[in-house]
């Protein structure tokens, strides 16, 4: 399970790479990563991934709340995570804000709250969103089932909210990050026994 999540890891963050890069840690971040343990290890792990393409290191925070509690939603109201999310905000060097998705949370409610307060200081900002694979995967029979479950979703309701932020917020960039993809690829790699060192889907971490 490790190797499987690590391949999932190095597989999305070669695909966040090409759209922008991370670095460091400071009081003020220049790239703010919010969400669950699903996003977390993309975050954490975008400086080395950063430093073997090559590209210039960024100064990166990353706020982190397990399951549902990492929603956008979520941590707005938690007071607790909204106040140390608004600091880094406050700074005013905040140029790319990645927030990720969790269904028990499914409006835009959330991203609306992160997006107005993130462009009172930081008006030019990029923002990620960050589409995450299926949870429970030994729940699906097949790949091919698991995937089908992640497209749909990605096409319809995914698609719908990126683009209804793109409407309400014409003169920043926002880019769709379906880094859940990833999983269903190796899904299919498992399936078809072309992932030499892993034994199982999910094993103990």
């Amino acid at each position: 399970m490790r190797f499987f999540s690590k391949t999932i890891m190095i597989f999305s963050g070669c695909y966040f790479l090409s759209a922008c890069s991370q670095g460091g840690i400071d009081s003020s971040p220049e790239e703010l990563f919010i969400g669950h343990s699903f996003f977390k290890p993309f975050a954490n792990n975008m400086e080395p991934l950063q430093q073997s393409a090559g590209l210039d290191g960024r100064t990166f925070e990353v706020v982190f709340s397990g399951g549902s509690n990492g929603a956008p939603q979520a941590l707005w109201e938690n007071d607790k995570k909204r106040d140390i999310i608004q600091g880094y905000l406050d700074g005013g060097n905040v140029e790319l804000f990645a927030m990720t998705y969790e269904s028990t949370y499914p409006t835009d409610e959330g991203y609306i709250n992160w997006i107005d307060y993130a462009l009172s200081n930081n008006p030019e900002t990029t923002f990620v969103m960050a589409l995450p694979w299926p949870d429970y995967p030994q729940d699906y029979a097949t790949a091919e089932e698991y995937a089908s479950i992640w497209h749909t979703a990605h096409d319809e309701a995914w698609s719908e909210l990126v683009n209804s932020l793109r409407g309400l917020y014409p003169n920043n960039e926002f880019i769709s990050l379906p880094y859940g993809q990833s999983a269903l690829e190796l899904r299919t790699l498992l399936e078809q026994d072309r992932l030499s060192d892993v034994d199982v889907m999910i094993g103990n971490v």
